[in-house]
């Protein structure tokens, strides 16, 4: 009867209008629960439904109406559909999700009709049963209602098997809608509002939104808000259904806050006639404005000015600014302030070198300018020691509250006279003088011994020392001005001159001396002349003796005589030395003189010492290649002898090691090279108690660390010997050793601190492998180490000095179960006061919850306090469970903050 019935509806879609429903394919299925009976008017003459899926028992599908269900609890789930005719269904799940699953409506993911199950059903019946044996929380199911009927007409569901204990549950919050609204845009500063219009559903609303913003009722505003206040807001809700975590539902609305201009006006001061400025900040290049001021002033631009201002202009200028449809007014200040009138005035005309002050009145602070660079900031500056370069006009710029003026006054500079004194020239003492004066009109002169006078022309017949000095002569000219002239006359005085000589060794030198004068004449025997003051005779011999006189010539070319006394000629002295002249480097050279009576050393130097005899070493920093021995006789006359020592070399040789240094115990050999070719012998000894005889190359063995030593003694064949030495440098081994804290690690305390205790040597790297098998290692000094389980774990570590050697240990370390957390097995809850209350017991734990499940996963007891125990009761209406084995589920945080949980058993005995 079915399929003739579809036939005959295929004909009505022609001849009737379709009745169209929101719901009518699998991406539009309605979501709906079944906590409250749902109505729904069913279509008719809408077709059938949308090709692709398996539709399973429904030979066709006229009709189509689409849901979905998302499971709250689990359990066994019986959903009736119930009309008034002929209805047929569909039901396809379990899916994790809604989204994406209508594309998989297979055969295979049909609820199963097995076992009293019905996922599908084509009967004729008006009444059509759903069975979803075995409901998981979460999972979505989707579920297509055919009206087979044609007929308009209600349909019906409900869920028939809710009271039923231990049934399952869908969740209501798929059915959460609401309409949300907000102020969509609106300027800084004022007050956005929100409201909601929600459907009988909805119990809860509340609004989210930028800077934290956070309101509990639908209806609610915001004031004075601010341009970071822009951005999404969110409105949740809150349906009817009993699992909050999936009854809620979201809408966003977008809030634009444009900003409030925040102007600032730019005030200016001015004078008087110049061009006054003003300006604001704050907008942007959208902004519009409007400028009202003093004397009828308006203008719409950012920076208005005015040009000739005068002190009407002065007073408060206001702009009101637009942005985008936001405004906000500012006020700021123009000042005019009057010119200064300056005067000036300067006290008249002056002479070179005098002082002269400008004056100026009229303003509050004063600029001067005038000839020769002059520059003052005084009101009246004093200007000294002027010369005819300062003569010309001042100027000088006034100014009062930044407004100014000039004004001038001229000032006249006078040369001073060029006034002259002059002499008839320098003379000799008792010789004639004249000074004279020229230049000015009226004189007067001041000389030495207090000499003065108002004659042009002064004459000294006979001039005497006493006239030696400076003369000043100041002279006046016809305007007043004075200048002085200084000349200095010389008198010069006779000479007095005085003469000695000496006497002189054989060959040597005689000295002859004057006092001083400006020119000598001297003469002697043997045909002597000189012309120099203290002249000096070399290579004298015995002619050379007799009596020497001089005649001087003085300044002013004044002249006299003087006789020295007789210079005798004495022989030279015979000087020698006794001493070896040559020894090897390393020995003193010891010399004495003969032949004289007093005896000096030297070198190019100077002096080395004034004994008869001298020593030196062969390795002194002062031994020289050469000394020169003089000696001296009882008249002073001496002789001398050059000596040159010879140093004779010591043998040489240089050692090399192989290699400088290693690690205990260090082997390596030592080669010697020969410098010199007369070595005798060659004597070998190392510091770890080897010697050896007449070897170039000797490997040696050192087991002890530091610094260890080879030293090599040397002769040649002229008996010189020397010694040379060389180090090597013997490297410690670390002693590797480390410590670990806590000693016995438990479960509840897998973090083990370890510290690194080698001794022995510098350790500069370090290698920890916490398992022994090189994955989970560390390259720290101290490291800590998080061990995932008890157990036992062999710790190694390798350490590495600074000269590189190295040495390594491994150590057990066991992980140990922590007891600190008990749970009992079982439990008695009838009531004797003897093991009541299912209680766990635990030590540091900071948190704690626990959860009791019957065997169908249904939650009875839950509590987050650790005294808190199960009386054997469920949550709801608190009744008493029965006899049985019940699922526990703890959660603690232990006071390391580390998180651990703990599932089980537990048997109510009743």
């Amino acid at each position: 009867m079915k399929y003739l019935f579809l036939i005959i509806v295929s004909f009505l879609l022609f001849s009737h209008s379709i009745y169209s429903q929101g719901n009518g394919t699998c991406a539009n299925a309605q979501p709906f629960c079944t906590g409250n009976t749902v109505n729904y008017p069913a279509g008719v003459n809408t077709g059938n439904a949308q090709a692709g899926p398996s539709y399973g028992c429904l030979g066709s599908q006229p009709n189509p109406a689409w849901f979905s269900l998302q499971i709250a609890t689990a359990g066994p789930l019986v959903i009736t559909m119930s009309a008034g005719n002929d209805i047929d269904f569909v039901c396809w799940g379990p899916f994790p999700t809604l989204a994406g699953n209508c594309g998989n409506l297979t055969a295979g993911n049909i609820v199963p009709n097995t076992g009293g199950n019905n996922g599908c059903s084509y009967s004729g019946s008006a009444t059509e049963t759903l069975v979803i044996a075995n409901a998981i929380p979460g999972q979505n199911y989707i579920l297509l209602v055919t009206n087979f009927s044609n007929i308009n007409q209600p349909i019906t569901f409900s869920q028939t098997n809710s009271n039923n204990p231990g049934a399952g549950t869908t969740n209501c919050g798929i059915l959460c809608t609401f309409t949300a609204a907000a102020t969509v845009s609106l300027c800084s500063t004022q007050t956005a509002t929100f409201g909601v219009t929600t459907t009988t559903n909805i119990t809860s609303v509340a609004w989210q939104g930028p800077n934290g913003f956070n309101a509990a009722t639908g209806n609610t505003s915001l004031p004075n808000i601010a341009v970071a206040a822009s951005g999404v807001y969110t409105c949740i809700a809150t349906t009817t259904g009993t699992n909050p975590a999936t009854n809620t539902c979201a809408v966003t609305r977008t809030v634009t806050v444009a900003p409030t201009p925040t102007p600032i006006v730019t005030s200016t001061t001015i004078c008087a006639n110049a061009t006054a400025n003003i300006s604001v900040a704050g907008g942007s290049a959208t902004s519009t404005y409007a400028w009202s001021g003093p004397s009828g002033f308006v203008s719409n631009l950012v920076a208005p000015s005015i040009p000739n201002a005068q002190l009407p202009n002065s007073g408060v200028y206001t702009v009101l600014v637009s942005t985008a449809g936001c405004t906000a007014t500012a006020n700021g200040t123009v000042v005019v302030n009057a010119n200064p009138v300056v005067t000036a005035t300067s006290s008249g005309n002056y002479c070179f070198a005098q002082s002269f002050t400008l004056s100026a009145n009229g303003s509050t602070s004063y600029s001067w300018v005038g000839p020769n660079a002059f520059a003052s900031n005084s009101q009246n500056p004093v200007l000294t020691n002027n010369t005819l370069a300062n003569s010309g006009t001042y100027t000088v710029l006034g100014t009062t509250n930044g407004c100014t003026a000039t004004v001038t006054t001229p000032v006249t500079i006078n040369a001073l006279p060029n006034i002259t004194a002059t002499s008839s020239g320098n003379v000799c003492q008792n010789q004639p003088v004249t000074l004279s004066a020229g230049g000015g009109i009226t004189y007067v002169w001041a000389g030495p011994i207090n000499y003065s006078s108002t004659q042009a022309i002064n004459t000294f017949p006979s001039a005497q020392m006493n006239l030696n000095g400076n003369y000043t002569v100041t002279g006046t000219n016809a305007n007043g001005c004075v200048n002085t002239a200084t000349l200095n006359q010389i008198v010069f005085a006779l000479p007095t001159p005085i003469a000695f000589g000496s006497n002189a060794c054989l060959n040597d030198y005689l000295t002859l001396n004057v006092n001083q004068a400006l020119s000598y004449q001297w003469m002697g025997p043997n045909g002597f002349t000189s012309t120099q003051q203290n002249p000096i005779i070399n290579g004298v011999n015995f002619n050379s003796a007799g009596v020497y006189s001089v005649v001087v010539t003085a300044a002013g070319g004044c002249t006299a005589s003087a006789v020295t006394a007789y210079c005798d000629i004495y022989p030279a002295p015979t000087v020698g030395f006794t001493g070896a002249t040559e020894i090897c480097r390393g020995g003193t050279f010891t010399f004495s003189g003969t032949g004289a009576l007093n005896y000096k050393w030297l070198t190019m130097y100077g002096v080395l010492s004034l004994q008869d005899t001298y020593s030196v070493s062969s390795i002194s920093p002062n031994i020289q290649t050469s000394y020169t021995l003089v000696g001296a006789d009882a008249n002073g006359c001496i002789a001398k002898v050059v000596i040159s020592p010879i140093i004779l070399a010591l043998p040489s040789a240089f050692v090399l090691p192989q290699k400088t240094g290693g690690c205990a115990p260090f082997c390596t050999t030592f080669n010697l090279t020969k410098s010199s070719t007369n070595i005798t012998s060659v004597d070998w000894n190392f510091s770890n108690g080897n010697s050896y005889i007449d070897s170039s190359k000797v490997t040696q063995c050192f087991n002890i660390a530091g610094t260890q030593t080879v030293a090599i003694n040397l002769a040649d064949a002229r008996g010189c010997k020397s010694a040379i030495t060389t180090s090597i440098e013997v490297y410690p081994i670390p002693q590797a050793d480390f410590e670990y804290s806590p000693n016995a690690p438990n479960d509840n305390d897998f973090v083990v601190s370890f510290t690194d205790v080698t001794k022995g040597a510098t350790v500069q790297n370090w290698f920890w492998d916490f398992y022994s098998n090189g994955i989970d290692t560390s390259i720290k000094q101290n490291p800590t180490y998080n061990f995932p389980n008890v157990g036992n774990y062999f710790v190694y570590l390798k350490v590495k000095s600074n000269h590189g050697c190295i040495d390594s240990i491994i150590k057990k370390l066991t992980v140990v179960e922590d007891v600190t957390f008990f749970v009992p097995n079982s439990f008695t809850p009838n009531g004797d006061g003897s093991n009541d209350v299912f209680t766990p017991k635990a030590v540091g734990v900071k948190k704690y919850h626990m959860d009791i499940f019957d065997r169908w996963g249904q939650i009875l007891f839950s509590t987050s306090d650790i005294e808190k125990g199960w009386d054997g009761k469920s949550k709801k209406g608190g009744d008493t469970v029965p006899q049985d084995v019940y699922v526990y589920k703890i959660s603690v945080i232990q006071n390391t903050g580390k998180p651990k949980q703990y599932v089980g058993h537990v048997t109510l005995i009743r």
